[in-house]
């Protein structure tokens, strides 16, 4: 499937971006909610030199006040992914998770007398009763229902 305007727009807007269509070969994707006001400005047209007309708009955007980040796509993949881990502060979350992961460790093998602490996999119902018989990991079943429904 190409990258088409029309694609990015739809994907911004599942996100709650509002469309501020700048020309043919930049848009300006904002958000708007709360306290945060952002703006995503997504060159469209990857064949020409956009650079001071980005650098202009997005010098607009931030004496408006907005938080701005400058986009360039190359697939659909590309866009989907890059508003998952801003939308979702991905990078700070898996940091935070990591972290809290790891005092755990260390407090369990401070709680077990110098043995060591390991994560034990243990069987687990999934939400159609199919049952895990230990042989794919709960991470690993995850990963098959998600792509078995993203494909449908």
């Amino acid at each position: 499937m190409d990258l088409t305007i029309e694609i990015i727009e739809r994907i911004y807007k599942n996100y709650g971006f509002e469309v501020k269509r700048h020309d043919n070969d930049i848009a300006c994707f904002l958000y708007k909610k709360g306290r945060y006001f952002g703006v995503d400005i997504v060159q469209l047209n990857n064949e020409a030199d956009l650079t001071d007309k980005m650098n202009l708009i997005s010098k607009g955007y931030s004496e408006a006040g907005y938080a701005v980040f400058v986009r360039k796509f190359s697939s659909i993949v590309d866009v989907e992914i890059e508003l998952f881990k801003s939308f979702f502060s991905y990078d700070l979350t898996i940091k935070r998770l990591r972290k809290k992961y790891s005092d755990f460790v260390s407090k369990q093998n401070k709680n077990l007398l110098s043995n060591k602490y390991e994560y034990i996999e243990s069987p687990f119902d999934l939400y159609d009763r199919l049952e895990n018989s230990g042989d794919i990991g709960l991470l690993d079943s995850l990963k098959t229902i998600i792509d078995r429904s993203h494909l449908s």
